[in-house]
């Protein structure tokens, strides 16, 4: 029996790829391309996408009302997820997800697990400041004074340079 020789296929040369992955990319948003300001038009369905996750969870965790479940501020913009027990840095790096918008989209995901409450940015440095903490930000002991590990070394907060 005679045995078939195949013919190996020569690569294509870096100037040829590039070509066909233009080609490719303009015949694709020449048929595709519903008007010239489809980035624009897609940025804003993201961003409206993502308003409404917001706003969903924080209703959510605001007892069905899109404000602070401790003083009652109901401006989005400054609404956010807190941990009710706190430690809720350590919890959102345990996850592995950034805060914002990505956290609303696990919480949901979750089934909007208990634990949670919507809080102002007010409320929330109230909160901190009353449970202090945030000696757990700076991995300082809550019997350690918090003034003087702040104003340690560079007295003035201006450092000469040479």
């Amino acid at each position: 029996m005679e045995k078939l020789k195949h013919k190996r296929m020569k690569s294509p040369t870096k100037e040829q790829t590039k070509e066909r992955k233009k080609r490719t990319w303009d015949e694709y948003y020449g048929e595709h391309k519903v008007d010239a300001n489809w980035m624009d038009a897609f940025r804003e369905r993201t961003r409206e996408a993502r308003r409404k996750v917001k706003v969903e969870v924080l209703t959510h965790y605001g007892n069905g009302d899109l404000a602070c479940v401790r003083c009652g501020f109901d401006d989005v913009r400054a609404l956010s997820i807190d941990h009710v027990n706190g430690g809720g840095l350590a919890h959102v790096r345990q996850i592995k997800k950034k805060s914002g918008v990505p956290f609303y989209y696990w919480l949901k995901a979750q089934g909007y697990p208990l634990g949670y409450q919507t809080f102002c940015f007010n409320c929330q440095n109230i909160k901190k400041v009353e449970n202090k903490e945030y000696y757990n930000v700076l991995n300082i002991k809550p019997a350690q004074p918090l003034v003087p590990l702040l104003t340690q070394g560079n007295q003035g907060g201006v450092q000469n340079v040479g």
